[in-house]
């Protein structure tokens, strides 16, 4: 049931002239995997749901053993898939050894009845009463992404227990009313310009009666608001106005004003406002804030307090405080959280060649003991010995990562190296 998702780039040369008519008429492709696209049949939704499914991918051989990820979920998937995929992957970068959040394994969600699937409550929308009828099914939605998707995803996956819930516009809302009425499913819910003006604001009474008694458990709720209000209005002028165009601004500003003197038990509620951004536009930045906001903890900072030439740091109190900042991480994240095995080996080969060989020698060991199963993990460090001139230990590391992993270039570099030897 699974029909591969790609991203593919077609490099065009567009000539200022006629083409060459002994040139070939089409160029030859590559194709760039980004993830899956997989079928679901629903009983709670009585309908086959398509899910778009995104999975951090290894690199050059590193990230690739015993990995479990988070898991993001992403209404509108048609829309907001793509942008979460490379948003996800940059606050994560293996390529930069970034670490404003862990990698996530992302699920797209595209619609098949949005106003029907989104929605929290039966409405009139505009003034088609008809709309009754197709309305009210963000129940049904949530019921099915909590006992068929999650449950498909983790038999399939190796995920963790953390979850993210993202939604923009009705899907921001259908974020709000998961977090209300299932609040279990997810650690986290991003509420993008949520249309909290829905059912002529009934719903943000009603939204607000149960923030005011619900009791949660440490989940986290990020609301992000548009500005699409007038250049030239106030934020008085927004609050008695009475336009269509200007509802949901108006709605989330009066919500977070109402929301202000309840005490709110076991969550975390941020708003951040976007005065250089529309309902339109604000999607991109608010899953950016998002993301860091809700692993604002999950970044190491000391790392580059090590390299300050007045630094005393020892190599065992630099390891101890990366081991101390990521039990503190599981403990907050509620799995258990590793350092990416490329992030260890980008600093430990940065102290190396900064002079600090017993600090980088403490980094690759503590790569080891993290992914004692990676084949990368003794390479690398065999290529550090290497460059220190420890040929014998290198042999050995070069010899445990082929026992794990065979490999060209390492079985290349191993034979070349024992042939020196003899």
């Amino acid at each position: 049931m699974r029909n591969n998702v790609v991203l593919y780039f077609l490099l065009l040369l567009l000539p200022c002239c006629h083409p060459n008519p002994q040139e070939p008429a089409e160029k030859e492709r590559d194709l760039f995997e980004i993830g899956t696209k997989e079928k679901i049949y629903s009983k709670i939704l009585d309908e086959e749901r398509e899910v778009y499914i995104h999975v951090p991918s290894g690199f050059y051989g590193m990230n690739e053993t015993n990995m479990s990820y988070p898991v993001l979920i992403v209404m509108d998937g048609e829309n907001l898939f793509l942008p979460t995929v490379g948003i996800m992957n940059q606050l994560s970068s293996p390529f930069s050894a970034n670490d404003q959040c862990p990698p996530m394994i992302v699920v797209g969600i595209p619609n098949t009845n949005r106003d029907r699937d989104l929605s929290p409550t039966k409405a009139i929308i505009g003034k088609d009463s008809s709309t009754l009828e197709n309305t009210g099914g963000a129940s049904k939605m949530a019921e099915f992404i909590g006992k068929e998707l999650l449950p498909y995803i983790d038999q399939n996956y190796n995920t963790t227990t953390n979850r993210t819930l993202v939604g923009h516009s009705l899907g921001g809302l259908f974020a709000i009313h998961t977090l209300l009425n299932y609040p279990h499913l997810f650690s986290n819910y991003l509420s993008i310009d949520p249309g909290m003006s829905w059912d002529k604001g009934r719903y943000r009474a009603q939204v607000l009666a149960n923030l005011e008694q619900e009791q949660f458990d440490g989940q986290t709720l990020f609301i992000a608001i548009a500005n699409t209000k007038m250049p030239w209005m106030t934020r008085e002028d927004l609050e008695k106005d009475t336009t269509e165009v200007l509802r949901i601004t108006r709605s989330l500003f009066k919500f977070q004003k109402e929301v202000q003197p309840i005490e709110l038990q076991g969550l975390h509620l941020e708003f951040q406002f976007y005065e250089q951004d529309n309902h339109f536009t604000v999607s991109m930045p608010a899953i950016i804030d998002g993301l860091k906001y809700f692993y604002r903890h999950y970044h190491f900072p000391k790392m580059l307090a090590y390299y300050a030439p007045d630094s005393n740091f020892t190599s065992r109190e630099i390891v101890q405080d990366i081991e101390d900042h990521y039990r503190n991480i599981s403990t907050e994240l509620g799995y258990k959280a590793l350092p990416m095995e490329n992030y260890i080996q980008a600093w430990a080969f940065s102290f190396a060649h900064f002079g600090k060989p017993e600090t980088a020698t403490a980094l690759f060991d503590l790569n080891i003991r993290n992914y004692p199963e990676s084949a990368m993990v003794y390479a690398s460090k065999g290529n550090f010995l290497l460059s220190q001139k420890d040929t014998l230990a290198a042999i050995s590391n070069f010899e445990k990562s082929l026992e794990l992993g065979e490999d060209d270039f390492i079985r290349e570099r191993l034979d070349l190296l024992l042939q020196q030897k003899d």
